[in-house]
């Protein structure tokens, strides 16, 4: 049975094709977004930016990503919301530029 160890940082995570199956299964209709850190895909700095704009008034954040580094997207229920988020994440971490915080409007 070939494991997904994928992005774990200490290379200790191994969930089977079968286990992975089975909590589809069992945890299909919560996702298995609800299990923090399960994969091991994430990263400190990503949890923080998370927490960050949760606190900035997003009704959502998540991590997302192919495994080449981080994406965090948050949901607002307003283009403002989203805009004032965005000025406080880079005020909160200088090292963010506007290329890095930006918001897309659908």
């Amino acid at each position: 049975d070939v494991g997904h160890e994928g992005d774990a940082v200490d290379g200790q995570l191994h969930i089977s094709d079968e286990d992975l199956d089975e909590m589809t299964k069992s945890y299909g209709a919560k996702g298995l977004a609800f299990i923090p850190g399960a994969f091991r895909a994430g990263h400190k700095r990503l949890d923080e930016l998370c927490v960050a704009l949760r606190g900035a008034g997003a009704e959502g954040a998540s991590l997302t990503g192919a495994g080449r580094g981080g994406c965090v997207v948050g949901l607002f229920s307003s283009g403002e919301r989203a805009a004032a988020a965005a000025a406080a994440l880079r005020k909160e971490f200088p090292d963010l530029s506007e290329q890095d915080v930006f918001v897309v409007s659908v």
